[in-house]
């Protein structure tokens, strides 16, 4: 319901604007948590945001926003206000940004003349603010699902940003200088050189990461040519565990002993950590030494999958013990390992207190 309004005294207009608001708002609550949904699935395969926030404009909020001495008589109707439904997507990197940007044409049809890239408004010698915002409305396919009737013509507006704008935009808001002139003069310098680091550091992590992509495709090439003398770090642990024949046949070994791989949580923080301390910790500075050492484990006597299985399972207990493959890797690499330096191993990095009781009980035998 779009209500209209002619001239009238501002309190009247503002007064009768968020009459207007307050007879849908419940819609605009249901619009901003569906379209939070949305976003989450269609950015959660590519994971390239780190967050997403949203509100729905509160109704005293937007009656202080249309009071506005310099908001008198702008909007016709409340529907007007491009910003009652307000999601925000923080990524890591800029690239990361890009994407998402370029992904919410997919869903949204996007309000380009209300839509603005808050970074092509600075000039050269300037630094602040920068943040993407557009206005959408659902693409009409979209809109025309039975779920999402009932939000057709809604509008709503989606911020796109990295962390570090994100904590600039935060700053700037706690500062409450909307521009360099409210600043006073002697802070004036220092505003803008915390936003000119920001803004290098956005670029810095973004080098930094093609910088790993490149290294990446270094260790692909070498490890493709049969080239494992390469140092030992989470991008070539990565490659190893997914890449090297050898380890594969060793985990199908343990999936036959009772062993299953469970898939890292897409979120980890670093779960090679644990596998690239213990490598550290026997010694090993490059792949080719882990290679060659864990490829033993089939031909070689002493402790064994089967062992540790045998000592794990109790009857309260799964028919499978489930490990990432990272984990089975570093239980690998410690069933390789002469017995001494494996108990030393694993007494300095444990595994969970189940598996290290059986670890720990067949390497003592």
């Amino acid at each position: 319901m779009d209500t209209c309004f002619g001239s009238r005294n501002l309190s009247d207009y503002s007064h009768a604007l968020r009459l207007a608001y307050e007879a849908v708002h419940g819609t605009y609550l249901q619009f901003t948590d569906r379209n939070e949904a949305l976003l989450r699935e269609l950015l959660e395969e590519g994971k390239d945001f780190h967050t997403i926030e949203s509100r729905t404009k509160e109704i005293d909020s937007f009656e202080e926003k249309v009071d506005l001495p310099e908001k008198e008589q702008k909007y016709k109707n409340f529907s007007e206000v491009t910003d009652l439904s307000g999601l925000r997507i923080i990524c890591y990197l800029n690239e990361d940004a890009d994407r998402v940007c370029g992904r919410l044409a997919e869903i949204y049809s996007i309000d380009q003349e209300h839509s603005i890239n808050k970074q092509e408004q600075l000039e050269p010698d300037q630094f602040g603010y920068r943040s993407r915002h557009f206005v959408v409305t659902y693409k009409p396919e979209r809109a025309g699902l039975p779920e999402n009737m009932r939000f057709a013509g809604l509008r709503a507006e989606i911020q796109v940003r990295t962390i570090l704008q994100h904590a600039w935009a935060a700053i700037d808001w706690k500062l409450r200088y909307k521009n360099s002139r409210e600043t006073p003069q002697n802070l004036r310098r220092r505003v803008f050189r915390v936003s000119a680091l920001l803004e290098l550091a956005d670029d810095e992590f973004s080098d930094l990461s093609d910088a790993v992509q490149k290294l990446r495709h270094e260790y692909e090439q070498k490890i493709e040519a049969g080239d494992f003398k390469i140092g030992i770090d989470r991008e070539s642990i990565d490659l190893f565990l997914n890449k090297d024949e050898d380890l594969i046949k060793i985990i199908e070994l343990a999936k036959k002993n009772g062993f299953a791989i469970a898939p890292n949580h897409p979120r980890a923080r670093d779960p090679y950590g644990g596998f690239i301390s213990a490598t550290q910790f026997a010694g090993l500075s490059a792949v080719d030494e882990l290679k060659a050492l864990i490829s033993k484990l089939g031909m070689k006597k002493g402790p064994s999958f089967s062992d540790v299985f045998g000592e794990w399972k109790a009857p309260d207990r799964p028919a499978r013990l489930v490990m990432s493959k990272a984990g089975l890797a570093r239980l690998a690499l410690v069933l390789a390992l002469d017995k001494k330096k494996a108990l030393d191993l694993v007494a300095e990095l444990p595994f969970g207190e189940k598996l290290q009781h059986a670890v720990t009980t067949v390497l003592a035998k």
